[in-house]
């Protein structure tokens, strides 16, 4: 069990992780939106941008570079993110084995054909739930001929 803590936890550092980087990087892209605002505005009314350091195209041209930057880095974290979440997941996921006592409930009881929903719930090491849910009956899949 405490390996489960172990990969929940690193879960838990992993996203806390990527909040703090991913407000990093909007607040980044804010202040640069209110400097090209500011710039642009300051431009057309003021006459010039001699005081900006650079021209509007070059500002704008930057601009471009660092919103496509900001969304390739927040990609990077969603991907990243994600990856490991299902790989949590996948491991978490009880694995019927020999030796593991598996309990079988299934709604509505006693019942066969038809599609089923089947989920595994791991109770403990040495026990297993397989819950099953008939979603389509066999009548509404292979009605009877007349």
């Amino acid at each position: 069990m405490s390996a489960d803590i172990e990969i929940q936890h690193r879960d838990d550092l992993l996203k806390k992780k990527y909040r703090e980087y991913s407000k990093l990087v909007l607040l980044i892209g804010i202040l640069y939106a209110v400097w090209m605002i500011i710039v642009v505005l300051g431009t057309y009314y003021i006459g010039g941008n001699s005081w900006a350091f650079l021209p509007l195209e070059a500002w704008l041209l930057s601009g471009l570079i660092i919103i496509g930057l900001c969304v390739i880095v927040e990609v990077v974290f969603i991907v990243s993110y994600d990856t490991a979440h299902k790989d949590r997941l996948e491991k978490e996921k009880p694995k019927p084995v020999r030796g593991k006592k598996l309990y079988v409930y299934s709604t509505p009881e006693n019942t066969r054909g038809g599609i089923f929903s089947r989920t595994y719930i791991k109770i403990d090491k040495d026990h297993a739930l397989a819950f099953k849910y008939q979603m389509i009956d066999a009548d509404s899949l292979w009605p009877k001929k007349k």
